[in-house]
């Protein structure tokens, strides 16, 4: 599983990549076998009326998933960051449960 940890429209922080890297390994480990590539995209929302906010677009794919994008903001960085992972965990299982049912249904899983 090829972890890929890029910042745009922000100044790149190590920390931040470590922290990153360290969650989707918690997280997404279990589903090594099924994932070849995670890619985390953190970047900066700017509103007029609203505050900084911080935005996690995490895509996922493997050879029996389709490609899954999961997109979350926050105005903490550390708790927008595990929240747009753990929801990028469960969109994993149920799209993983939706192609072992396909499987089933086809005769061949």
């Amino acid at each position: 599983m090829e972890i890929e940890i890029r910042f745009q429209g922000l100044e790149q922080s190590e920390p931040l990549r470590e922290h990153a890297t360290a969650l989707v390994q918690t997280h997404l480990g279990r589903f090594r076998s099924e994932l070849t590539h995670v890619e985390v995209l953190v970047g900066r929302r700017n509103g007029a009326s609203r505050p900084e906010e911080t935005r996690y677009q995490i895509t996922v794919s493997g050879p029996r998933l389709p490609s899954t994008i999961v997109d979350h903001r926050g105005l903490n960085a550390a708790l927008a960051l595990a929240s747009a992972i753990e929801r990028t965990a469960r969109a994993v299982v149920h799209d993983l449960g939706r192609a072992r049912s396909r499987a089933v249904a086809a005769g061949t899983g």
